[in-house]
């Protein structure tokens, strides 16, 4: 509540396993918290604070994973990855920030669709939003794949993906129009090593 001067600790009331898969949080105040990561026993779990921790609400999510948390507009969408469910299980999750009932709005297009790969600390697929215009983009190197939708997830389009096979892709919007892309070689591959702008 001021910068990082003082630091008070919340109750948090699950303990994560992260030697799997990482943990995340993101926040939309003080008091609307997301968490999520995978418990001991293996199943992920999702938790909500809206009252800056003072109470948790869990929602278990099984074999499936969390793979982003994204918050534009009024609602926190959350990109769950298929588990030990074939696919097509990815889909989208969305919340009020100030709290309420979940809505599931739907699978992912079969291109990103499959199990959120890891690749070091940073599960895949990703999701950057930028109001109702959101990006999903699948960095998977043998099937890489970048989809966009401009209406909350109702519809969705594929788009190309500038970069050359076998390149690790990061993304990034300052606009529902202006977008960054990275590619580059991972483990000291030779070049490319590239920035596109969209």
């Amino acid at each position: 509540i001021n910068g990082g001067n003082s630091w008070s600790l919340v109750h948090l009331p699950l303990r994560f396993d992260t030697s799997s898969f990482t943990s995340g949080l993101v926040a939309a105040s003080k008091n609307d918290v997301w968490i999520w990561g995978s418990l001991a026993y293996g199943d992920a779990v999702l938790a909500t604070t809206h009252n800056g921790g003072q109470t948790w609400e869990q929602t278990t999510l099984g074999s499936a994973d969390v793979v982003d948390i994204q918050i534009a507009g009024g609602t926190t969408w959350v990109e769950v990855a298929c588990g030990d469910t074939a696919p097509p299980c990815a889909h989208l999750l969305s919340q009020p920030v100030r709290g309420g009932a979940w809505t599931d709005l739907g699978s992912l297009p079969s291109v990103v669709q499959g199990a959120a790969y890891r690749n070091g600390a940073v599960p895949g697929p990703q999701l950057i939003r930028s109001g109702p215009t959101a990006w999903i983009w699948n960095d998977n190197q043998q099937h890489p794949a970048l989809v966009r939708t401009v209406d909350g997830a109702r519809t969705w389009q594929t788009l190309t993906m500038p970069c050359t096979f076998g390149n690790t892709v990061v993304l990034g919007a300052s606009s529902a129009s202006h977008v960054m892309l990275e590619c580059a070689q991972v483990g000291g591959g030779p070049p490319p090593q590239e920035v596109w702008s969209s």
